[in-house]
């Protein structure tokens, strides 16, 4: 599986900067509400006499069980809006391969009508209850998942320009947030596809900054190489979020 972020840019935006999604955790629920108004336990048992499956996070958040056929308890970053288009704070998966999201309000549930329901119920009990803000400098799961992409991503951008394609430099972003390989607006489908040929292999964790007028569909070229690689039937990636410029 490959790990990127896509980013959509304006072309002349830097680089974009993803939602960050949570690491793998398996938290086991604890009365941490200091930073959810007091009532995040209040909060838990509601959704839970609903029949919802929920918990506490390390940094606060109320989390809630959320169907996935992909997580595999792996780390995960991107943005993953629900139906409704609402994103979530933050994501994460744990060791038995389910998927916890903690969500601003009940919108984000619109394709989930019993948990949405459930959950806006658990909101005019406890209308004080609000989630915390999430801090990525704060949690090491993604401290070190950034470290192991801006890893990744140099030695891919070395990859690239040894193998004849100057036009790829390091990857771009501050240490302790995503760092993306940027595509410049006039890259071609046929030089994107040598660049993957050369240089991406499946145990890459990338990031990816994209041009918003780019002339292709990059993210099905992405997809088509990976079945070829890994003999997928589906690729498998998290979107991250981008401002157009």
């Amino acid at each position: 599986m490959y790990g990127r972020t896509m980013s959509t840019l304006g072309a002349a935006a830097a680089v974009a900067t993803a939602l960050v999604l949570a690491g793998c955790s398996n938290t086991t629920p604890t009365p941490n509400d200091s930073t959810a108004g007091g009532t995040a336990a209040q909060f838990i048992a509601c959704l839970s006499t609903a029949g919802i499956e929920a918990k506490i996070g390390d940094q606060g958040h109320v989390l809630v069980k959320v169907a996935s056929d992909s997580t595999d308890g792996g780390f995960s970053i991107g943005s993953g809006s629900g139906s409704g288009g609402e994103s979530p704070l933050l994501m994460t998966g744990d060791t038995e391969g389910n998927t916890w999201v903690a969500a601003a309000s009940s919108a984000y549930f619109a394709d989930d009508p019993d948990t949405q329901d459930a959950y806006a119920g658990c909101e005019s009990q406890f209308p004080d209850f609000a989630q915390p803000e999430y801090d990525p400098q704060n949690d090491p799961d993604t401290q070190d998942y950034f470290a192991q992409q801006a890893e990744d991503g140099l030695e891919f951008a070395r990859c690239a320009r040894d193998a004849g394609f100057a036009w790829v430099a390091d990857p771009a972003g501050e240490a302790g947030t995503s760092q993306a390989i940027t595509l410049p607006a006039d890259v071609t489908e046929d030089e994107f596809r040598a660049l993957l040929e050369a240089c991406l292999t499946p145990e890459l964790n990338l990031a990816w900054a994209v041009p918003a007028d780019l002339a292709f569909d990059w993210t099905a070229v992405l997809d088509e190489f990976s079945n070829v690689v890994s003999g997928s039937g589906s690729a498998s990636y998290n979107v991250g979020s981008g401002d157009d410029e």
